[in-house]
């Protein structure tokens, strides 16, 4: 019998749960695992998205200040703002395992009590920065989109103002 092909994003999906059994072992793999469960369970509901959205960014008000995490916190505030837009209807183009990634990944984050926990100041950021390392790596084309659509919006935004008359 002829066994059916998987289309592409079948194809993508088993790539990336391979990575993510290579590049996250142990009990981070299964949380983050668990992570990704939850998201997918989350999607219709938008109220605990933007909770933990905003979650996300107090986390990211708390690192921002740390010199040595300042490149977490701002791929922490791009991931918050990827999920804004695309919620918000402003940036509909996303795969969905994009969403999902990005979300279990900052679900990930917001956890009290994941592989090292967040009570200890610095050491319980470790283990999420690797975690959000990953997301990074595994949706850097979709975030590099969607980052140069948002620069595109800012320089629509910026010469709809300066064509304003200016008051004399």
């Amino acid at each position: 019998p002829l066994i059916p092909r998987p289309r592409r994003k079948e194809v993508q999906c088993m790539k990336r749960q391979k990575n993510t059994d290579l590049a996250l072992t142990g009990s981070r793999g299964r949380l983050y695992r668990r992570c990704v469960q939850k998201a997918g369970k989350m999607m219709p509901n938008r109220e605990r998205i933007s909770k933990t959205i905003r979650k996300a960014r107090k986390i990211f008000e708390r690192l921002h200040n740390l010199p040595r995490c300042k490149g977490l916190s701002k791929n922490i505030c791009d991931f918050c703002d990827l999920l804004s837009d695309y919620f918000d209807g402003s940036y509909p183009n996303l795969p969905l395992s994009t969403i999902v990634s990005v979300l279990a990944g900052l679900l990930y984050l917001v956890l009290p009590t994941d592989a090292i926990t967040d009570f200890f100041p610095l050491l319980g950021y470790l283990d999420d920065a690797g975690v959000m390392a990953f997301v990074i790596a595994t949706e850097k084309a979709d975030m590099k989109e969607y980052l140069t659509w948002k620069e595109k919006q800012l320089e629509e935004k910026s010469t709809i103002i300066d064509l304003e008359p200016n008051e004399e």
